[in-house]
């Protein structure tokens, strides 16, 4: 048998869970977006003066260092004659605008720094220097005193270049300075933003993982859906639904259908409960397979415990394929403690012959299912009449739900006699429908309406009309007549029941000594303890209580001395075959019933009578009470009104 695979939810973890951890996520994921956000603006902070301003005063600096060099290898080539004296002051004018210019930048910079104003004052000396060396070299000395003041000149300038170049060292150290510490800033601001641009690496990573888990938990929580929106979730067998699917794309091949019905299997599932009976239906599937695998099935539950057999067609015949599975269900099922005997009924349609798809197909197997069970045997095949049958069943089925609404139902009263002393004693309330004009036999549609379940509202109606009908006999002063109302099982078991005779009673003003009740010996064998308690209460209320069809079901004595009833209604079978030449044992079976029935101080009525003859042989074996065609047929409410108005209370002739 296959693995039950139950669904679970989409993640081990609780949705709410994974939406709290996505939403803290997410907060903390723009938490650290305003972080980065923060500390790139403070490496901006810290960058901008370094770039725009410390650096370009470094090379400032640098070119005037660059320019105080160059202005004295500039007066040492013209003092030695390597360059002519046009070239030399056109050096010194452009290395005096680049030095000036630079000197004009670090003093923006440093608008009012000593050191700075002392290069400015050095430099000028220095620069006023130059026209003098100019002079000199103009004399073109040649005597060492000459050359002593061109010598003095290029001194004074050194020592000035190296004043200002001491001053610059100073300037550069602290400009250094300044960079360092914008230097240092930025890369605190750096290595913050590093840090955090990892922890949000880090968090969208295990945000990714987390979505990854989630989306493969969703994944196989899916794939777990469509395994059981196919499947059965008790037995772990295709499901319904399957079946269906299965049918629709079997594209024309041959295939038998077999359904299968467990019968009364949920009697077991109110007395053990629920987890034996799944217990069970795993067991019935898993035999059912076990034995018909030389079929090569597949196997379907259905609902309740409703299973489908799906195969290919072999040499033998439908019929011999079902011995199969009734073989299969025929040992004892261990299922814990308990051993457990169940039967089934099966119902077979082929395809494509009886249904090209799957809803033909099952409606038509489920037709041959419920003609083996009204049959009475374990299988019946589909064939073309019983699709007739099924459809006009059918049709009848929907016009009987809407015949209380369109008053086709009305109830005709057989007449009841006393055998004593031949009066009429009452009536027996029985149930017509009247279909298109034409009265349809009981016998049809009783039988759709206790297996719809319609005969509950059926048998409302009919005890309603009933009452009212009493009441307005008693009215027209023809006293007293009790009528009779027969009680499904359905309706007896009908949780409502109770309360529903108590609404008739009250809103039809009947009292309940006119009423007589006609439970079936199968209902009140259903539950005999239930049964008592509830007989109790409608006899409490004022009802007689009579056990109709008696010796056609199966019936306890030891519970039918303990019933409240007050009488026994023979059925028509026992009554029919009697004459004064049948067999001494159709004698003796209703001789038996009447004889219990005064030993258990109940009257007794014979129903079906139909000849005189009859009604002395009754009358002989001690029978208090009949009805029958020799007396009278169901009459309409007016007919019967009009006879018990001729009849009531005189002596009956014979007929």
């Amino acid at each position: 048998m296959p693995a039950i695979r139950p669904l679970k939810s989409l993640s081990t973890v609780p949705r709410r869970a994974l939406a709290w951890i996505f939403l803290a996520a997410s907060v903390l994921g723009l938490g650290l977006s305003g972080f980065i956000a923060s500390s790139s603006r403070d490496v901006l902070k810290a960058s901008t003066p370094l770039i725009r301003e410390k650096l370009p005063l470094l090379e400032d600096i640098g070119q005037v260092e660059r320019s105080l060099l160059a202005i004295q290898v500039n007066n040492h080539q013209y003092f030695a004659y390597s360059i002519p004296r046009a070239v030399y002051l056109e050096r010194r004018a452009q290395l005096h605008e680049t030095l000036e210019g630079s000197l004009a930048r670090l003093g923006v910079a440093f608008p009012e720094n000593q050191r700075l104003d002392k290069i400015r004052d050095v430099y000028r000396n220095s620069y006023q220097l130059g026209p003098r060396l100019d002079q000199l070299m103009e004399k073109s000395p040649s005597d060492k005193a000459d050359l002593d003041d061109v010598r003095a000149v290029l001194v004074e300038m050194a020592i000035d270049a190296n004043e200002i170049n001491g001053q610059l060292t100073e300037l550069r150290k602290h400009v250094e300075q300044s960079v360092l510490e914008a230097g240092a800033a930025t890369e605190d601001s750096i290595s913050r933003v590093a840090f955090l641009v990892t922890g949000y690496s880090v968090l969208i990573f295990l945000i990714a993982l987390l979505v990854a888990y989630h989306i493969r938990a969703r994944a196989r929580a899916e794939d777990e859906l469509a395994y059981n929106a196919s499947h059965d979730v008790v037995t772990g067998q295709f499901n319904r639904r399957a079946l269906e699917a299965r049918i629709n794309a079997l594209a024309g091949q041959e295939q038998i259908l077999v359904v299968i019905a467990v019968e009364r299997f949920h009697r077991l599932v109110g007395t053990l409960g629920h987890e034996v009976a799944d217990t069970a239906l795993q067991a019935i599937a898993e035999r059912i397979l076990t034995h018909t695998e030389a079929l090569h099935p597949e196997l379907y539950r259905l609902d309740g415990a409703n299973f489908a057999l799906l195969y290919a067609p072999g040499r033998q015949t439908a019929e011999m394929d079902v011995a199969l599975i009734l073989e299969a269900t025929v040992k004892p099922f261990n299922v814990g403690d308990y051993e457990l005997l169940v039967s089934v009924s099966c119902g077979s349609a082929r395809y494509p012959a009886d249904g090209g798809n799957a809803v033909m197909l099952t409606r038509n197997a489920n037709a041959a299912l419920q003609q083996a069970k009204r049959s009475g045997k374990e299988f019946a095949a589909y064939t073309a009449a019983l699709h007739e049958h099924s459809e006009q069943r059918l049709a009848m089925e929907v016009a009987l739900r809407k015949a209380a609404a369109q008053d086709e139902l009305e109830l005709h009263y057989q007449p009841q006699l006393s055998i004593v002393d031949d009066r009429i004693i009452g009536a027996e309330a029985l149930v017509r429908w009247r279909r298109d004009g034409k009265l349809v036999s009981p016998a049809e549609f009783i039988p759709i309406a206790e297996e719809t379940g319609m005969i509950v509202e059926i048998g409302e109606w009919v005890l309603r009309e009933a009452c009212r009908q009493t009441v307005a006999w008693w009215r027209n002063g023809l006293g007293n007549p009790v009528v009779a109302v027969n009680i499904s099982a359905r309706q007896f078991q009908d949780p409502d029941f109770f309360a529903m005779i108590q609404r008739a009673l009250t809103d039809t003003g009947a009292r309940p000594e006119m009423m007589e009740l006609e439970i079936t010996e199968s209902a009140i064998m259903h539950d005999p303890e239930g049964v008592v308690l509830e007989l109790e209460r409608l006899r409490a209320l004022g009802f007689a209580l009579a056990i109709d069809d008696f010796g056609t079901g199966y019936s306890s004595l030891a519970y039918l001395k303990r019933f409240p009833l007050d009488k026994l209604k023979v059925d028509q079978s026992f009554v029919r075959p009697l004459e004064a030449n049948s067999p001494k044992e159709d004698k003796a079976i209703v001789s038996a019933v009447v004889q219990l029935g005064k030993t258990l101080n109940l009257h007794v009525i014979a129903e079906g009578v139909e000849t005189e003859e009859q009604r002395d042989l009754l009358k002989q074996l001690g029978c208090d009470e009949i009805q029958g065609y020799w007396f009278s047929r169901p009459l309409p409410a007016t007919a019967a009104t009009e006879f018990l108005e001729k009849r009531m209370g005189d002596t009956v002739p014979a007929q």
